[in-house]
């Protein structure tokens, strides 16, 4: 793959890997292989958050064209799925919620109108709230390791959290990323790397929406063997030397 001609020429790294996944909660045990190939260039970024973020989303679409649902990457090479797109419109949880942060406007207001032809209506598809967030989860944790001062992935992660516990039919799934994404804010909280004051709202308010559930209840996780971008930071080349 050529160098991204940004900033430093960062070169990452992502080959295309044969995936098992295989269910390790609920009653069923879920088998699959998926071949997954590298993220399209039009993914990548020189700033390897921004990057993490969309390919993140890459991935969680060959989730849902594979499974033919809304799948969401967790980190560490698991992933969740709903049931199915719930029933409801993105305009109607708008209508919902309560406290409204940064990313309100954007991904709750705007996405509510349909996109250009043939490329679908994010209204319709509620579940893209959590796309957004599987999304943030990830490139937070690049930020925890890449950019302290990066405090705003964290942020909308945990504000997509309130915003999608309002999609009905998907509690569990929910369950699973809410509990990751609590981790990493705590973390950048007691590191104070990635942090702001501005978070301390958002996650309290996960940590008491969780109260009682330390462990997600009936979704199945589906592990699959991946050592992501979102996990396992790609190695890249900087003009001049290697790091």
């Amino acid at each position: 793959m050529p160098p991204v001609a940004r900033p430093n020429r960062l070169l990452y790294v992502l080959a295309g890997v044969l995936l098992s996944a295989s269910g390790i909660l609920g009653a069923e045990v879920y088998q699959t292989n998926l071949r997954v190939t590298q993220a399209p260039t039009r993914y990548w970024d020189a700033n390897l958050i921004t990057s993490t973020h969309e390919s993140i989303h890459w991935v969680n679409s060959q989730l849902r064209n594979r499974y033919g649902r809304p799948c969401f990457y967790l980190g560490s090479g698991k992933f969740v799925c709903l049931k199915n797109e719930p029933r409801t419109t993105l305009a109607t949880v708008a209508r919902q919620v309560e406290f409204r942060g940064g990313v309100y406007d954007l991904y709750l207001v705007r996405q509510q109108t349909p996109m250009a032809a043939g490329m679908g209506d994010w209204n319709q598809q509620p579940s893209y709230l959590m796309d957004e967030w599987s999304a943030y989860l990830g490139a937070s944790r690049v930020a925890l390791r890449q950019d302290p001062s990066c405090w705003s992935e964290i942020l909308y992660a945990l504000e997509l959290a309130y915003y999608s516990h309002l999609i009905p039919e998907s509690r569990e799934v929910w369950e699973h990323l809410a509990i990751e994404t609590l981790a990493v804010a705590d973390q950048a909280n007691r590191e104070k790397r990635c942090y702001s004051v501005r978070q301390e709202n958002w996650r309290e308010w996960l940590r008491r929406e969780l109260n009682g559930t330390p462990h997600p209840r009936a979704a199945p996780v589906y592990q699959q063997r991946i050592p992501h971008v979102s996990e396992v930071v790609p190695q890249f080349r900087v003009q001049g030397g290697s790091t």
